[in-house]
């Protein structure tokens, strides 16, 4: 029924509970698992003087988010691999998350894309939206949401 799983890991409780699930549905239908990180980017400042500071302060934090991305990715793989999981690909995305996803899973013929829901505020929730709602109103795949 599917044979290429993708699991957005963000390192949150329902992330960790996705990915248990992903895991689990990758080793019943004998499916690759895919394990995606998306950085999100800074907003850029509206005051033009201060674009150098921006752009140096953006690499560092890119540089660092990348880095702790990659750890959570191993240990992810890790888990994966310790439940006799083999085949498992990893990346790190930049931008919207949503976005980000939707393109990844699009670009990989993903079958299933098992995403945390995360409890966002009610103005957050209200100008942002989900991530997760975003991708399943907007993946041609089918989405699992773990709560």
């Amino acid at each position: 029924m599917f044979k290429r799983i993708l699991v957005a890991i963000d390192g949150s409780a329902a992330s960790t509970s996705a990915l248990e699930a992903a895991a689990e549905l990758s080793k019943t239908y004998g499916a690759g698992l895919h394990l995606l990180h998306v950085v999100r980017e800074m907003q850029v400042p509206l005051n033009p003087g201060l674009m150098d500071a921006y752009e140096k302060l953006e690499r560092q934090r890119h540089d660092l988010l990348n880095s702790a991305g990659e750890q959570l990715l191993n240990q992810s793989k890790r888990l994966v691999e310790s439940k006799g999981i083999k085949t498992v690909e990893s990346d790190i995305g930049s931008g919207d998350p949503a976005t980000a996803i939707v393109e990844y899973a699009a670009k990989n013929k993903i079958d299933l894309i098992v995403i945390g829901s995360r409890g966002l505020g009610h103005v957050e929730s209200f100008l942002m939206g989900s991530v997760s709602r975003k991708v399943s109103n907007t993946t041609g795949a089918n989405c699992l949401i773990i709560k």
